[in-house]
């Protein structure tokens, strides 16, 4: 009997799956633990703000991968609308290296080609809106943002954005997100 069992087990452990399987869990911590964020955007460019490829001033988001890492956020998906998690996606084989930033244009030019500049397909509205990060399963929220002009501010809420003011970390790295006069 002992024989018969480490027969199979060998032949499991040569066989193709149970390599992939392996595989799959030495990797999976590595995407499990990615902390992507959304480091900063800007609702509201104003003049000598960042330009896309048109030379336009359009609404940005930048994600930052913190990790010692690169990461791959193919699949991943922001949102102006937390009622629809899936709006847009970046596209396969986007990768942020480590510790790096990517630039996504909140322009509604719907870009999505790797290696050109990528545009989500909405604008940020700067009175009343939301910014969410969402992982590729379509459910988990990364992180998110709601603002507005409403008076009471609702809790959890931020003031509307301001014309060429960015939101978003502090650059002492303290985790701590506030309004920049100078977008970093």
């Amino acid at each position: 009997v002992f024989f018969e069992v480490m027969t199979v087990a060998m032949k499991l452990i040569h066989s193709r799956r149970f390599r992939i399987s392996i595989l799959a869990l030495i990797l999976a911590p590595r995407f499990l633990c990615a902390q992507i964020t959304i480091s900063e955007f800007v609702a509201s460019p104003s003049g000598g703000a960042l330009e896309d490829e048109d030379c336009e001033a359009v609404d940005w988001i930048e994600l930052h991968n913190p990790d010692a890492s690169a990461v791959d956020v193919g699949g991943y998906y922001l949102s102006d609308n937390g009622a629809e998690l899936t709006q847009w996606a970046l596209p396969a084989a986007t990768e942020i290296a480590a510790g790096g930033y990517l630039i996504v244009f909140a322009s509604g030019k719907d870009r999505a080609v790797i290696g050109e500049p990528l545009h989500a397909n909405f604008q940020l509205d700067a009175t009343n809106d939301d910014l969410v990060l969402v992982r590729p399963d379509g459910i988990t929220v990364v992180e998110s943002f709601t603002w507005t002009n409403e008076d009471p501010l609702p809790e959890g809420a931020l003031r509307a954005q301001r014309s060429g003011v960015a939101y978003g970390l502090l650059p002492d790295g303290d985790d701590q997100y506030a309004f920049l006069a100078a977008p970093t």
